[in-house]
């Protein structure tokens, strides 16, 4: 990304370190930007700067996402996986866009 060799594993794996995080995926979007989807706890209060402020402390500025984009855990699969149309809304658990 950006000329730096980013794990997105690596990525989720921080993402998964906030305690209020259940799922992260994170992916290389056509641009070649990162974007991620996190479903959180269902009482969960965090928001997306806390999570992007979570990601800065831990994560050099490269690896951060450009787009968060959080799913109700109603959007998870079966298999804890994020359901493709879920994600593809782009939305939060309020409606809002995640850009």
């Amino acid at each position: 990304v950006k000329g730096h060799r980013v794990e997105l594993s690596g990525v989720e794996s921080t993402l998964l370190l906030h305690p209020e995080v259940i799922v992260a995926r994170v992916d290389l979007t056509g641009t070649g930007a990162l974007r991620a989807t996190v479903a959180l706890a269902a009482a969960s209060e965090a928001t997306v700067e806390e999570l992007r402020d979570h990601l800065a402390t831990h994560l050099p500025a490269p690896m951060g996402p450009a787009d968060i984009d959080v799913v109700p855990a109603s959007g998870l699969t079966p298999g804890w996986k994020v359901q493709r149309d879920t994600r593809a809304a782009g939305a939060d658990r309020y409606g809002r866009q995640n850009n």
